[in-house]
């Protein structure tokens, strides 16, 4: 087996427990969710795809912070000869856990979406933003390397200047702009606000300027469908058959090789008795991806989009 990218990176997910129970949350991790991965498998996974290649292992959630053996992970990609980051909401970002992360980490990835207030709605806390921004101080002072995450939705992108220039004012390297997927909570809370690609093109010409202007990388998370399949090596490990189409390589093995803990169907969340995980009816999970192929979608009072999206236009990348 031979990886046909330049840096593959290993996604590892090793808890869904989080302290937050964001609207937009892919994996619908949250307070009451206590399903981990053990640190051998991990560990294992790890020492595999170091040998195969990977030369990168990023680290996210659920929180990583709540994960007990998160130093543990980080020291045996380090052993591997593999470069770490952390992928953390920043409200566990104390003196005392940061001191842990310095000699393991070589990236810290902090979510920010947006304005304080749309930062903390989206975050299910009015203490979100808050917290975070005080914590930024202890960062600072640790010397790890830091980069923003943020998440692009249909009524978000004139939010996206307050992001990069919060992180250019507090040191960090970049940004990132991933585009809202339609999964986990987002599919319940915010399937109407997936962005659609006009909101793609604008927000690749925004973040153009934006990194010009505070002299920072803003990455947008998006590809062009002709140059996925005129490159098909920038995202997949393994080369694709050329006469398949592109919707085929689903079945490959991807440059981005993710464990993710499994999601439960049924329980409740202990802190508000909600459930947790549950399943959307596959009437109502049609529904809403009829309604997003189609580009029939509302995001807010008043706002509604008609328009369908062009047949040949940037879309989601694979990876983040």
């Amino acid at each position: 087996m031979k990886l046909t990218g330049g840096q593959a990176i290993l996604q590892l997910h090793p808890s869904r427990r989080c302290n937050l129970s964001c609207r937009h949350c892919c994996s619908l991790s949250g307070p009451g969710v206590d399903a981990a991965l053990p640190l051998a498998l991990l560990q294992q996974v790890t020492r595999e795809a170091a040998g195969l290649g990977y030369r990168v292992v990023g680290v996210s959630g659920g929180e990583p912070l709540l994960y007990p053996e998160l130093p543990s992970l980080l020291r045996t990609a380090k052993g591997a000869g593999m470069r770490t980051t952390v992928t953390t909401n920043g409200m566990l970002l104390t003196e005392r856990r940061l001191s842990e992360l310095v000699p393991l980490t070589d990236v810290l990835a902090i979510s920010l979406d947006g304005h304080p207030d749309s930062h903390n709605r989206l975050h299910g806390n009015p203490r979100a933003f808050g917290v975070l921004d005080r914590r930024m101080k202890a960062v600072e002072r640790s010397g790890i390397p830091c980069a923003f995450i943020t998440t692009l939705t249909l009524e978000n992108l004139a939010e996206l200047e307050f992001v990069v220039a919060y992180a250019q004012a507090h040191g960090a390297g970049g940004v990132q702009v991933h585009p809202l997927e339609p999964e986990g909570a987002a599919l319940d809370n915010l399937a109407e606000c997936v962005p659609d690609a006009r909101e793609f093109v604008f927000a690749i010409v925004e973040g153009a300027r934006l990194s010009q202007r505070y002299g920072i990388p803003v990455q947008v998370d998006l590809a062009h469908r002709a140059a996925l399949l005129r490159h098909p090596e920038a995202f997949l490990a393994l080369a694709p058959d050329p006469p398949r189409p592109l919707s085929s390589w689903q079945g490959t093995w991807l440059g981005t090789w993710k464990a993710v803990v499994p999601r439960p169907s049924t329980g409740t969340r202990r802190s508000t008795g909600r459930p947790v995980g549950r399943a959307v009816s596959p009437r109502r999970r049609a529904d809403l991806r009829a309604r997003l192929r189609a580009g029939r979608r509302s995001c807010g009072p008043g706002r509604r989009r008609t328009a369908p999206a062009p047949a040949d236009t940037p879309s989601a990348a694979a990876g983040g």
